[in-house]
């Protein structure tokens, strides 16, 4: 990939990065890879806002907990935000990724 072709981006950050907790990556095709990490609050529905907004649609959403007997769920995937929840009756920090255009 030619230097310059692909963006990296954080929130709340200035300049470019790839390394922190919360990201995106735009390709040279348009696909826009984004990340995060967020703490649930006691098995309730978790509106997560993306780093930057999908222009046309997310395809994916994929969520991890840090924990090894939490299940996740997400839904009300859009272009701006998606949904968590967890079956875990305290706080849990969950690890996520999006992929789409």
């Amino acid at each position: 990939i030619s230097p310059g072709l692909v963006t990296f981006g954080a929130a709340n950050v200035s300049g470019h990065t790839a390394s922190l907790a919360n990201g995106y990556v735009t390709l040279p095709s348009g696909v826009l890879m984004q990340w995060g990490t967020l703490t649930t609050a006691n098995a309730t529905a978790n509106v997560q806002t993306f780093n930057l907004a999908f222009t046309s649609n997310c395809f994916m959403v994929q969520a991890t907990a840090n924990n090894a007997n939490t299940l996740v769920g997400v839904y009300a995937v859009n272009a701006t935000a998606f949904t968590l929840i967890t079956n875990n009756i305290i706080a849990t920090a969950v690890t996520w990724s999006a992929v789409g255009v």
